[in-house]
């Protein structure tokens, strides 16, 4: 045998080799994307394009001990900073994409920012954004195929006002019914799916869009989505349809292409995220006051290379103390509350007890107080220190005593 068909023999082994390692397509994933390399951190897993704006990453694994890593995708010919970032998880208490935190051997769902597309994608890394490092990623081959939903046309109308728009297969679990009619008389009426051409006895009833089994309610225009139950699939049945029991009638049904004409998004849990949820986590692509959050880091300054001034920041204590005094200044100081007045006590001097409304609080004549605002020290207040209104009542008595005792009669 010649060296020629032995390498020729060698090349064909290892590309049938490979192919039966994992296939292009997979109902449960999606289609294969590769596996990721590992660079730094112990990054590892296997990537599949779930279809044609979400990822799966089966087998998922990262120390979590890179300060500034994310989920970072691109269309450049490498990993760069140029890149994109995916959040994960997609929910966060504050709002702002989360780091990476470690993973062992998890499988995860990746949302890509609105507008993104796989097919126009060339790779996925994990990315370091403080120090631009890949700690690991895989390339997107050039034919890839994700799943696509599927379209069909809408419920036949054969009875009891039944009908609908177009019906799409979002995955291989969930149906999509828009501006769904039906006016609730059938007596024992449900949604309706197994193998044939239509409806029969021999199909099951599916639950409903809440969930449940019971006869089928009316519907007036609604847009529903239906989940098929346990490991049933849509490659699993050949129609959806809404079928009465107790009467054996088909009151209309839509017919579902065969399984080698499908080729649907696995269902990983994509549907339960909406689109507007999607455009609230990623902030309508971008806010932008956020949109910083999604662009890289600067490149951090290399040894023995001038760094950029930046100003001072206090330790974290002292900048907490400091906090604490600005906050301080901030309150308006409280007013110190009034000591309650001690009793009077009881003494001979005359003219130490002043009226209770004068505000003074003299003790047996011999601490100073206030009388109509003026100060006084023991004894009797002067008629000076009485108030006018006081002086208005006196001056009448005053007079007329005064009249009295000179022998002239009263002066006034």
């Amino acid at each position: 045998m010649s060296w020629s068909r032995v390498i020729l023999l060698v090349f064909v082994g290892i590309n049938l080799g490979d192919g039966f390692k994992q296939p292009a397509r997979d109902r449960q994933r999606g289609a294969l994307i590769g596996t990721l390399r590992t660079l730094q951190h112990n990054v590892s897993g296997t990537v599949w394009a779930v279809d044609e704006d979400k990822l799966y990453i089966e087998d998922f694994t990262y120390d979590g001990r890179g300060p500034d890593a994310f989920f970072w995708i691109g269309n450049d010919s490498q990993p760069s900073p140029r890149g994109t970032l995916i959040r994960y998880p997609l929910d966060t208490p504050d709002g702002k994409p989360a780091v990476l935190s470690r993973m062992d051997r998890e499988n995860i769902l990746l949302h890509l920012p609105p507008g993104l597309k796989v097919t126009d994608m060339k790779w996925l890394s994990v990315w370091c954004r403080r120090f631009t490092v890949d700690f690991g990623h895989v390339y997107f081959p050039e034919n890839l195929d994700p799943p696509r939903k599927r379209t069909l046309p809408e419920f036949q109308r054969l009875g009891h006002g039944i009908r609908s728009g177009n019906i799409t297969i979002l995955d291989a679990k969930t149906f999509y019914i828009p501006n769904l009619h039906y006016d609730g008389l059938g007596p024992g009426a449900y949604f309706w799916v197994g193998k044939g051409t239509k409806p029969d006895p021999k199909g099951h009833k599916i639950p409903n869009e809440m969930g449940s089994l019971d006869v089928l309610r009316a519907y007036e225009g609604e847009d529903i989505e239906l989940q098929l139950p346990e490991n049933l699939t849509v490659y699993d049945i050949d129609y959806l349809g809404v079928w009465c029991v107790q009467f054996k009638d088909n009151f209309g049904h839509v017919q579902i292409p065969r399984p080698d004409e499908l080729w649907v998004p696995p269902s990983l849990g994509q549907t339960r995220v909406k689109l507007d949820e999607l455009f609230e986590a990623y902030g309508e692509e971008i806010e932008e006051t956020d949109r910083n959050a999604y662009l890289p880091l600067p490149t951090p300054a290399r040894p023995g290379s001038a760094a950029p001034e930046s100003p001072q920041q206090p330790p974290p204590h002292v900048a907490h103390e400091e906090e604490e005094d600005e906050e301080a200044e901030a309150e308006p100081e409280a007013e110190p509350e009034a000591e309650p007045e001690p009793e009077a006590e009881p003494t001979d001097h005359a003219g130490s007890q002043t009226d209770s409304d004068s505000g003074s609080d003299p003790q047996g004549g011999s601490n100073n107080g206030v009388v109509g605002g003026s100060n006084y020290k023991g004894g009797a207040p002067s008629l000076l220190a009485l108030p006018s209104y006081f002086l208005s009542l006196l001056m009448p008595l005053l007079l007329l005593s005064a009249g009295t005792a000179a022998g002239v009669g009263p002066l006034l």
